[in-house]
Parts: structure tokens; sequence; C-alpha cells
């Protein structure tokens, strides 16, 4: 007797189906069992990994109650013969590229790899583990006992089940890469979004700076020392720093201008200081 929604999805394979599947891959008998197994187990460890996902939960019901209005279950054995065709081809198709994405073929050459067949044959059984799925939900689907939140629940429950029947390395290799896409698109996100802030402050901060340069020269010329061009010197290195460190820019410019101050505090003379006169002999 069935235990798990695994087990309950491959009973449905009678011992004809996998001979007429043996015969039209031209694999052995046990070679397709064991791959068959291993792409439903592998489906189902996809469709468990999203079942909190409540607008591909919904997708999932969508394709359960067309695959009822297609009978898929009642075409299961001539899909085993003759490969799928026609409307529950479609769907197979539909459910393997909402489960897998861009990762269906390295699903495939997966299931090939364990069951050691051939990589048409690998892609045959996916598909064929599709139709069973879809025939296994078609069936709660018309017995009225299917809904968005029972299956969730009862994918969710079931992922315990499938590690010892899936590929080594199939969850980190296969599923783990869409989280590890989304990664890659959220790290560049933060990269844009960091360089837009540092040009927000770059603008800004190379104003200041420009002021400061002006500044610094206008006095360089009416005092002629060194220690003021020095300063403009300094000023131009910070202008420098604002378009490579944009967010210190602003604590490097008004640091050079405190340094001025007190340089020229000490080194220019006393505006208030009278004229010396010289004496003639």
């Amino acid at each position: 007797m069935a235990t798990s929604m695994f087990e309950s999805i491959l009973s449905m394979v009678t011992p004809e189906m996998q001979q007429s599947l043996a015969a039209r891959l031209d694999e052995l008998p046990q070679s397709v069992q064991s791959g068959l197994g291993t792409a439903t187990a592998a489906t189902l460890t996809g469709l468990a990994h999203k079942a909190g996902d409540s607008a591909f939960i919904d997708q999932l019901m969508q394709l359960a109650s067309q695959a009822s209005n297609q009978n898929v279950v009642g075409n299961l054995a001539s899909v085993a013969s003759g490969g799928p065709t026609g409307g529950s081809g479609e769907l197979a198709s539909r459910l393997l590229s909402l489960v897998f994405g861009t990762q269906q073929g390295s699903v495939e050459k997966l299931v090939s790899q364990q069951a050691g067949l051939s990589a048409a044959s690998g892609s045959s059984l996916l598909k064929m583990a599709a139709q069973l799925i879809l025939g296994y939900f078609a069936k709660l689907h018309g017995a009225g006992t299917l809904s968005a939140g029972a299956l969730g629940s009862a994918l969710r429950a079931e992922a315990p089940n499938l590690g010892s029947y899936v590929p080594t390395g199939f969850l980190k290799g296969v599923v783990g890469n869409v989280g590890e896409t989304a990664g890659r698109a959220l790290r560049g996100v933060e990269s844009r979004t960091s360089a837009i802030g540092r040009a927000r402050w770059a603008i800004p901060a190379a104003i200041v700076a420009a002021l400061l340069i002006a500044w610094f020269g206008w006095r360089s010329m009416h005092t002629g020392g060194q220690t003021t061009k020095a300063m403009t010197n300094t000023a131009m290195n910070a202008a420098g720093g604002a378009a490579a460190t944009p967010g210190n820019a602003a604590t490097t410019v008004w640091a050079a201008l405190g340094d001025f101050n007190k340089v020229s505090c000490r080194t220019e003379p006393n505006s208030t200081s009278p004229p010396k006169v010289s004496k003639r002999g």
C-alpha cells in the first residue's frame, strides 16, 4: 500500500507501461525503473522547494485542473509506448519549465547519470515523470480533494522522504542554483545602488573642492607665500580624493581648510599693524 505521494505516483506505472518505456527507449527495464524513480523524486523535490510560494501553487493548481480535463491519467499507457503528444505533452513541458526553468537540462543529465542511461532517455523519463505527477494531481482534483493549501502542505511534508532518491548534489547543484541566481541579481542591484550613492555625493564634494581651490589660489596671489601655495596643492589633492572616495571627500576638504587657517594665522602679517617707516640719516 502506498504511504507517500512519491510511492502513490510510481504505483500508477504498470509492468506493461514499464516494458513499453524500456522498449521505446531501448534501455534495460531495471535502468528505466531506476531512472523514472529518480526523475519523479527530482521533480517532486523541485515542487517542494517552491511549495511556500502561493503564486507558484496557484499555477500548479491550474495545471492540475487542465490535466484533469485532458484525461492525462487515461493517456499514460500511450505516453509510455509512444511518448508525450498533444495537450498532455504540452502540460508536461509547462510543468517542467515551471519547476526547473533553465536548469531542466541539468536535471535530465543528473537523471541519466544516476540510472546509467543515455542523455535522450534521461530527458524522456523526466517528461514521463511530469506526466505521472500531473496525472496524480488530476486524480485528486477530480475527486475534489485538492486545494492550494493542501497541495502546498503535502509537498512540504513529502520533501524529507525524497533525499535518498535524488542524485547526489541535486539540491545544491540544481535547486540551489535558483537561489544563487537570485543572490547574484540582488548583489547586482546593491552594487548599482551603491554606485548611485557615490555619484550623488561626488558632485557636491567636487564643488566644495573647486571653491577651496579658487579661494586658495586667490589667497596665494595676494600673499605670495609658499605655505599658501602648498595649501593650494592640498586642496587639489582633496579634490582628487572627492572622485576616488566621495563618501569621505567632505571630511578631507574641510580638514584641508582647517589646516590652511592654522597656517595662515601663523604666517600672514597682521593687517592692523602700522607700516614700518625707514629712518634716514
